[in-house]
């Protein structure tokens, strides 16, 4: 400031002033965000809704609401009241309702990304939220059939279009039970519902889990708990133990003992002995009708010149289609 005043000051003169500078504010409540009740993985849970309040002494315009964080795809705003009602005004209030939509399993953590005049780095605001995703639906009536060297692994499959399924995913470990989907060797379905697996070593233990494989977001893969099971190959080849033959006169074949000069079968419907068949290769076809809808068991015995009396090599079950 200059002037022409004399009384011994020069020109010009220096004169102080200060000024206090009003900024609007963001607080919000429930704070912190509760966490959204676990959910299963597709399925959307119950909204929360957040209320925003401009805690400065400026107007507050919120010029955007979006999700972002680490799984923001997790996450989805129903609603919001936030740029509608811009500018809000010192101590009033706006809302954002969010819902929680888990496109895969464990802890999920997203946030509510706010826009806007906000005295902060690149003028944003952020609220944390997070939720659990749980397992989506195992796959039905799974089931494990076991042979001398190969197993039938066989399920239902989902009803035609549930929402996210892509396929079954089967596991195998020799030795012990898969723990995740990546435990082991994975496998897909060799026909619509069964996977043949093999060839497997003789007289061994293998498991398996099944997990049913959905998908909730490009990209993202799902799975359910999986159904465990566990199968031990045996001396009967065909049919598989614990499987299926739509044979009523099925024939049963086995791997060959080393020192036998023949071979007998027992098989058995409950406790009742229905047929016995003998033979000196290793197949023997049963020569009686047996009924359909119809679960049987066997006895497979081997015969040697030092055992002639004949000793119990392995048993095995199977059902008539």
């Amino acid at each position: 400031m200059v002037d022409n005043a004399g009384y011994g000051s020069a020109s010009p003169q220096q004169v102080t002033m200060t000024a206090t500078a009003t900024v609007p504010g963001v607080a919000f409540s429930p704070s912190p965000v509760p966490a959204f009740p676990s959910t299963v993985a597709g399925r959307t849970s119950a909204t929360q809704t957040v209320t925003v309040t401009n805690s400065g002494a400026a107007p507050l315009t919120i010029s955007s609401v979006a999700v972002g964080g680490a799984n923001f795809k997790n996450f989805q705003i129903t609603a919001q009241t936030c740029t509608a009602g811009s500018p809000i005004a010192p101590s009033g209030t706006c809302t954002i309702t969010a819902a929680f939509r888990p496109t895969s399993t464990g802890a999920r953590n997203g946030a509510l990304v706010l826009s806007g005049n906000l005295p902060t780095p690149n003028h944003g605001y952020v609220i944390a939220v997070s939720g659990t995703g749980l397992p989506p639906a195992n796959l039905r009536s799974v089931h494990v059939a076991a042979g001398c060297d190969s197993s039938r692994v066989s399920w239902l499959l989902p009803p035609r279009g549930t929402a996210g399924y892509v396929r079954a995913w089967i596991v195998r470990n020799h030795g012990h039970l898969p723990t995740s989907p990546t435990d082991g060797a994975v496998y897909f379905d060799t026909s619509p519902g069964t996977l043949a697996n093999g060839p497997l070593q003789h007289f061994t233990r293998y498991y398996y889990r099944v997990y049913a494989e959905y998908s909730f977001a490009h990209g993202v893969a799902a799975f359910s708990a999986g159904t465990p099971l566990s199968m031990h190959t045996g001396w009967v080849c065909s049919p598989r133990n614990g499987g299926q033959t739509p044979s009523t006169r099925p024939t049963i074949a086995y791997l060959g003992y080393r020192y036998a000069v023949g071979y007998a079968i027992v098989v058995y419907h409950g406790s009742h002995k229905l047929y016995v068949g003998f033979g000196r290769s290793t197949a023997i076809r049963i020569n009686r009708r047996l009924s359909a809808h119809a679960a049987y068991s066997i006895r497979l015995y081997a015969y040697t010149r030092t055992r002639p009396k004949g000793f119990l090599l392995g048993t095995s079950s199977f059902t008539v289609t």
